[in-house]
């Protein structure tokens, strides 16, 4: 029963699935992993399940750290009636934990404003390009400090997907007349 797994780091991945006791006797399930405490972890660890009944049972998945993880669960029964347990499945369950990537068509962008008592203040807008570079759909939250703004707070991107970002520079939100140098970043929350 191999499992693979595709997951962005810190995200929890849940994968549930079903057995089935068809015998006639009730069953004492239990999982282990034979690498100790690892990444992934089956819920419920340990169940009893009546003759003819089904328990769902969930893998769940976190790292912190990029990897490619293989874990070996063993399942194993006691059967009521019986004295020893019985191994019935080892499972390989693999995980590839990657990080968010998400590629700028811009590295920088600059923005001039000469302060004119004659003419009024306006914002200034420029573009930049997001494409998501991993295999899984990515979404986050964009964030930025005054006096710059953005077109949109939320995206989502598939696979290879592009979209546009508007910054919007406006200093029309100054109280000052002073000239200065102000920084800003683009910062994506996943």
């Amino acid at each position: 029963m191999p499992l693979w797994l595709l997951s962005f780091l810190v995200q929890s991945i849940v994968v549930p699935f079903r057995l089935d006791n068809q015998g006639v006797r009730s069953q004492t399930l239990s999982w282990i992993c034979d690498e100790g405490q690892g990444v992934f972890k089956i819920s419920p660890a340990k169940v009893v399940i009546q003759p003819g009944s089904s328990q769902i049972f969930t893998i769940e998945g976190k790292c912190t750290a990029p990897a490619v993880v293989q874990e070996i669960w063993t399942c194993s029964t006691l059967i009521h009636g019986n004295k020893d347990p019985v191994d019935i499945y080892h499972s390989l369950i693999s995980g590839n934990f990657i990080d968010p990537k998400v590629e700028f068509s811009l590295e920088s962008m600059h923005f001039s404003y000469r302060y004119d008592p004659e003419i009024p203040a306006r914002a200034i807008s420029r573009s930049t390009r997001l494409r998501n570079l991993t295999p899984l759909p990515v979404s986050f939250v964009v964030g930025v400090k005054n006096p710059f703004t953005v077109d949109r707070l939320e995206v989502t991107l598939n696979p290879g997907e592009r979209t546009s970002i508007e910054v919007t520079f406006n200093m029309t939100v100054s109280e000052t007349n002073v000239s200065e140098t102000i920084n800003g970043q683009l910062v994506l929350s996943y």
